[in-house]
């Protein structure tokens, strides 16, 4: 027992430092909510016409072509946190005469466009999209997994990946591009007189920085080899002692 009790001393382990016995470092979690900055829906089937100051824009594809959104956010979490999660709050509803359930994609928006002038064509007067639509890698980047919904509802799209990426590079805005398959479906947007369905932004985030999460070097038998020796599995007849 007193030999138990001098152990527990930390000068009884060397290896022991003393910052190891301090307390753990409190982790302060917080919930930030961002209204839309700016938003606007473009459409293939109408490529030059302005929706920014619309209450309501398509989503998906419908009898007239492709329907996309645009949305932007501020972004106001420090740069030295660490983002656990990111969700795009969309109320979006459909004619149940086209009722079906639709996949919608996220992308970060890698150009500058204003809300005012932004079409399917221009990102800007006088200022073309590199590929209509946002299209081009120079536009846009790839696609995060799609969130899958139906009917009328107000969906929660992953966009934990744009965020974190805004964060960690400091970026004062979270652009984001929205395309979808599917039916297409009909959203609110900021001007929306609904102010309970207008989109939002909710990011948890925490004190810390994020890694690379670690490396793995597999160190697996080589492809074709026996996963057993040979001489370890063999069937001996039994014999009887008399």
């Amino acid at each position: 027992m007193f030999l138990f009790a001098d152990l527990a001393l930390p000068e009884a382990i060397p290896e022991w430092k003393v910052a190891e016995l301090d307390e753990e470092n409190i982790v302060r979690r917080t919930t930030s909510t961002f209204n839309a900055s700016k938003d606007s829906g473009i459409e293939s089937g109408n490529p030059n016409s302005y929706y920014g100051s619309d209450e309501t824009a398509n989503l998906g594809i419908g009898a007239s072509g492709e329907s996309r959104i645009l949305i932007s956010f501020n972004n106001s979490v420090p740069s030295g946190d660490m983002v656990n999660g990111a969700t795009l709050f969309l109320t979006c509803g459909v004619d149940q005469a086209d009722l079906d359930d639709i996949s919608i994609y996220s992308a970060r928006i890698k150009s500058e466009w204003d809300e005012t002038n932004v079409t399917w064509n221009d990102r800007d007067t006088g200022a073309f999209w590199d590929l209509p639509g946002a299209d081009d890698t120079s536009d846009r980047t790839g696609w995060e997994p799609p969130f899958y919904g139906y009917d009328n509802n107000t969906f929660e799209i992953n966009v934990t990946a744009l965020a974190q990426d805004a964060v960690i590079n400091s970026r004062s805005t979270i652009n984001i591009l929205l395309t979808a398959v599917g039916s297409s479906y009909t959203c609110h947007m900021s001007e929306s007189t609904d102010t309970n369905s207008r989109p939002y932004l909710s990011i948890n985030h925490q004190n810390g920085t994020h890694t690379n999460g670690g490396s793995l070097s597999p160190n697996f038998v080589e492809d074709g080899a026996a996963l057993m020796d040979q001489n370890s599995f063999l069937l001996s007849a039994a014999t009887k002692l008399f």
